[in-house]
């Protein structure tokens, strides 16, 4: 009997230690992607799990001469062995899951990435487009400032030369007219002189 008994805590342990590390190798998949189809996983293996538990269970509360003349036909492991193998297969379904939610992740944030690249090559050439249009304008204003500058001081200097020229013109106009009106006023002068004398 404590064969038996050897045979069946040998057989579980090593059952319960596949099943533990099953579950380990998704523990972390099950936190990270939380899909439809990784909740129906681990839905699945739960249930598998108590399902291979409750059939164990319901085995070993049998009547003792039924376990031990069982226990003498077959191994207590190989008994179970479909439940745990269907127990590693959810196991390896989580991980093949959390493998593609993780491509699908780095594929996301590398087109991710490329896009923000290409917004910031947009956003350089904008700003250098910008800088460049800025720049065309500060000369085209600097330039027409300089023109609006140049033809101020001709418009000046036009201004002086016609100031200068009306002055001129006023003053020879003055001096002509000076002149004949003395002119004027020295005959009339010598006339009056000649009246006089005659008379």
């Amino acid at each position: 009997a404590s064969v038996n008994y050897e045979k069946i805590a040998e057989g579980l342990s090593r059952a319960l230690e596949e099943i533990s590390e099953a579950v380990d190798a998704c523990v972390k998949d099950c936190v990270v992607y939380r899909t439809q189809v990784m909740q129906y996983h681990i839905a699945n293996l739960h249930a598998h799990i108590f399902f291979y538990l409750r059939h164990t269970i319901d085995w070993y509360m049998r009547k003792s001469i039924k376990r031990a003349l069982s226990s003498l036909r077959e191994d207590f492991y190989e008994r179970f062995e479909d439940e745990v193998s269907n127990i590693k297969r959810i196991s390896l379904a989580i991980g093949r899951e959390a493998q593609h939610g993780s491509h699908s992740e780095i594929r996301y944030t590398r087109i991710l990435l490329e896009d923000t690249v290409i917004g910031l090559q947009d956003l350089k050439r904008e700003v250098a487009e910008r800088k460049y249009r800025e720049e065309k304008a500060a000369e085209q204003r600097a330039r027409e400032e300089e023109a609006r500058r140049v033809l101020e001081l001709e418009k000046m200097k036009r201004l002086d030369d016609l100031h200068r020229f009306i002055g001129a013109s006023a003053k020879a106009l003055l001096s002509e007219k000076a002149s004949a009106f003395v002119s004027e006023n020295v005959k009339e002068r010598d006339i009056q002189n000649r009246n006089t004398m005659n008379s």
